[in-house]
């Protein structure tokens, strides 16, 4: 018990846009998906870097790389959860009314900026065959309360346009691509992943024996037929002395 952790004070406002802000200039390093040795020490490095700079321009009590980064996941946290009942709620209502209108939910500006960061990931894609292509379209705009007609960065996110061909109430613009090309794709992207080395070596091991059972069988069913034939041929040499 002696070794819990003890709650820190509430971030304020100011320290949160400043959290926020660090994290933008960060996002290419700190939103990549892969989880390889070469990008963990890149986000590492990104962490310590937004600690140092965040601890040298706020007034408030320092944190740590740890405690910045638990609040970020945090934000993106409730960020998504309300966005994705926002999103319940317009379907409902759009598919119990007639005469529905797109509603334009007001954010504040940390939540605008918090789904700017996240628009990748709570934008579904821009598919016709999409149940979520009928209700979440390209026009769908969260504003925050700052904007104004001219909206400023960071202040207001939109969906981007659909791609050519490929609009809510458009069909797509060439026929679905075959099996067969989607298996080649398949087994191009499976030939470009890292694999074990012991695990290459048992697999080759494995492809090897398998050729030479073949090349046995092959083997097996030659001198069968080597056999076959020299019974055949003193089979005639009996019958001509036979005669």
């Amino acid at each position: 018990m002696e070794n819990k952790q003890k709650r820190g004070p509430k971030a304020s406002e100011k320290e949160r846009q400043l959290m926020l802000e660090l994290v933008e200039m960060h996002k290419a390093v700190l939103e990549n998906k892969c989880t390889d040795a070469t990008n963990n020490k890149k986000k590492q490095k990104a962490w310590e870097n937004i600690e140092c700079l965040y601890n040298k321009n706020t007034d408030g009590p320092k944190k740590t790389r740890h405690q910045l980064k638990i609040l970020y996941l945090n934000y993106k946290r409730n960020n998504r959860r309300n966005m994705a009942g926002i999103n319940k709620e317009d379907y409902i209502q759009k598919t119990e009314t007639t005469d529905y209108k797109i509603h334009t939910p007001i954010l504040s500006e940390e939540e605008a900026r918090i789904l700017a960061l996240l628009k990748e990931e709570i934008t579904p894609d821009q598919n016709t065959f999409d149940d979520s292509a009928k209700w979440f379209g390209p026009e769908k705009v969260y504003e925050s309360p700052q904007c104004s007609s001219s909206p400023q960065p960071g202040c207001s996110y939109q969906q981007d346009p659909p791609a050519h061909g490929l609009g809510r109430d458009t069909a797509p613009a060439s026929a679905p691509a075959p099996r067969t090309t989607i298996r080649k794709k398949r087994k191009t992207v499976l030939k470009k992943t890292k694999m074990n080395p012991y695990k290459k070596l048992i697999i080759s091991k494995i492809c090897l024996v398998r050729l030479q059972r073949r090349l046995a069988i092959k083997e097996d069913n030659r001198k069968e037929a080597e056999h076959a034939l020299k019974i055949k041929i003193l089979q005639a040499e009996l019958k001509k002395l036979e005669n």
